[in-house]
């Protein structure tokens, strides 16, 4: 039995046991990146009502085909959060190396394409009747960069995208942890003051080979302070009270994904917190969160205040912009 062959089988043994989970979370279950488990299906003839097709696109023709999409929700995953934003109409600009998604709902998404290593397209169907579609796009560790389902499967993009179908198995590698370099505290905090834009922040953490929680580190005392764990969840709720104008986001090294709303619920779980707003919902592991970080960043038009919920691991799980 090939390797494939042994996690086709273990895919459907757990989703039969728990038809509820979704893919990221049979993935973590099968100890093997999403990635890989959707490769693993290409070709795969026990479908168990859902085929996987690769697709023959290039980051850039594949962006700007998202339009002929229809209606979408795409989310976006950190390892313990996850940002949904609906998309009723979209425009995306872009070339070989970015491309920008904005709707008029609050939504605007970055993305640097060289990251798009791979991307794979799910039909969920019964007999011959298509149910849904997924398009799912990896980078090279096989992890979900983003996630688009449909809202309107009957749109004609996503049968345009099926006769892009190439079922060529994609090679995915492991990601090496690389110690943290020695931080020039003064340069950093000298170039932070001239910070105007996102991808100013991204290229900063590039060039020194930081973290979000190395640079907040060097950054503490002049633009950055550590908060209490509890402080992401009170500012949510204020900002749900106040009626107040935020920002959520779900930065990472392939790009951006941010939603202006208003709020409209949380929900409290034992583990888990679900933040609703209009057309976008955040929900975190709050059994993962241990530190948070409030820090100032100057954008072209005043000072801002952000919040950044962080993992043990010092993992970015997600930020919000607060009210001025």
């Amino acid at each position: 039995m090939t390797d494939i062959n042994a996690l086709r089988a273990a895919y459907q043994e757990a989703r039969l046991r728990a038809p509820h989970w979704n893919s990221y979370r049979l993935a973590t279950t099968l100890g093997v990146s999403e990635g890989e488990l959707m490769a693993a299906r290409l070709d795969d003839t026990d479908t168990l009502g859902e085929e996987v097709h690769g697709l023959a696109l290039t980051p850039c023709d594949l962006a700007l085909a998202l339009p002929r999409l229809g209606e979408l929700r795409i989310a976006t995953r950190s390892r313990h959060g996850e940002l949904t934003s609906l998309i009723q109409r979209m425009t995306v600009r872009g070339n070989d190396y970015s491309a920008a998604l904005k709707a008029q709902n609050g939504l605007s998404m970055q993305w640097l394409l060289p990251h798009w290593h791979w991307a794979c397209l799910r039909r969920s169907f019964s007999k011959s009747h298509t149910l849904g579609w997924t398009l799912q796009v990896f980078d090279r560790f096989g992890q979900a960069l983003h996630t688009l389902e449909a809202c309107e499967p009957r749109a004609g993009g996503w049968s345009w995208l099926l006769d892009k179908a190439l079922d060529e198995v994609p090679r995915f590698t492991r990601r090496i942890a690389t110690p943290t370099p020695a931080i020039d505290r003064q340069a950093l905090l000298t170039t932070w003051q001239h910070l105007r834009h996102h991808d100013d922040y991204r290229r900063l953490l590039s060039d020194h080979g930081l973290s979000p929680l190395d640079l907040n580190r060097a950054l503490e005392g002049r633009f950055s302070r550590q908060c209490a764990p509890a402080r992401f969840s009170t500012a949510l709720e204020e900002a749900l009270e106040s009626q107040a104008s935020i920002v959520l986001s779900m930065p990472s090294r392939a790009g951006l994904h941010r939603h202006a709303t208003t709020l409209q619920q949380i929900e409290r779980h034992p583990s888990h917190l679900a933040i609703q707003g209009r057309e976008v919902t955040l929900g975190l592991d709050t059994d993962a969160l241990t530190s948070v970080w409030q820090v100032e960043r100057c954008s072209e038009s005043c000072l801002e205040h952000w919040l950044e919920a962080f993992d043990s691991d010092g993992e970015l799980m997600a930020s919000v912009r607060l009210a001025a």
